[in-house]
């Protein structure tokens, strides 16, 4: 499909309409995800699920720097899925504060991932004293469920916890988020694996390290790389 069809597309259809209201009640999020939900084809949603299999796999997430890789990995795949069904929108994680992806009249898309099973989800990380709270539609990639849609009209009291620096979102109100099958996109996405015995073959930042230490012939430096990270 080309751009400009994209546009049309998405555009001239009841999926993006704004109306009196709309930053409120997040309508145009919701109807955003239900363009989604039933336009979604087999093909595009069997190759989201590979990939993000891939990368739960190959950066095991147990490591904390390699969450920001998955998460940027699965941000990637997410845009391409919603632009698969005909949704313009842009990766806006560069320069927005509270979202990842953006929609044209601006409307944001945060998006999260857990691929465990009980913990529950930081929405916001505090910084400072300031406060924070949730103000953004959220696609939540979880394992053995698949995509759930959530904003904060949708909460109910004590769905949220602070947590030293951080908001949370507990698991049981994602729980109930599903129970709807407008929020829900069912998907075959696995938990992670379990963490080897030498877990610093599984830390992407040293591979890309060495990487470049070979291309720019860094001979001096990488000798004195163990041989364990050497034989990646």
């Amino acid at each position: 499909m080309k751009q400009n069809e994209q546009m049309y597309l998405f555009q001239e259809t009841e999926y993006y309409r704004k109306t009196d209201g709309d930053t409120m009640s997040f309508n145009i999020e919701k109807n955003c995800f239900k363009r989604l939900k039933d336009k979604m084809d087999n093909t595009a949603k069997a190759e989201y699920e590979s990939g993000v299999k891939l990368a739960i796999t190959r950066y095991n997430t147990t490591l904390r720097e390699n969450r920001f890789i998955v998460g940027g990995i699965v941000e990637i795949f997410t845009l391409a899925l919603m632009r698969s069904a005909g949704i313009e929108i842009e990766a806006c994680g560069k320069e927005a504060v509270r979202g990842d992806l953006k929609l044209p009249g601006g409307e944001m898309f945060s998006l999260k991932t857990s691929f465990t099973e009980r913990s529950n989800i930081t929405l916001i990380n505090k910084m400072g004293d300031s406060d924070r709270t949730w103000q953004t539609a959220t696609l939540f990639v979880l394992a053995n469920r698949g995509i759930i849609y959530g904003d904060p009209t949708m909460i109910m009291e004590d769905d949220l916890s602070q947590s030293g620096d951080r908001l949370d979102i507990k698991r049981r109100a994602l729980n109930r988020f599903s129970q709807d099958p407008s929020n829900l996109i069912e998907m075959n996405i696995p938990l992670k694996p379990p963490l080897e015995k030498n877990s610093s073959d599984d830390i992407e930042s040293i591979a890309i390290a060495i990487e470049l230490m070979n291309e720019l012939k860094m001979v001096k430096l990488l000798s004195h790389i163990t041989e364990s990270w050497t034989a990646r």
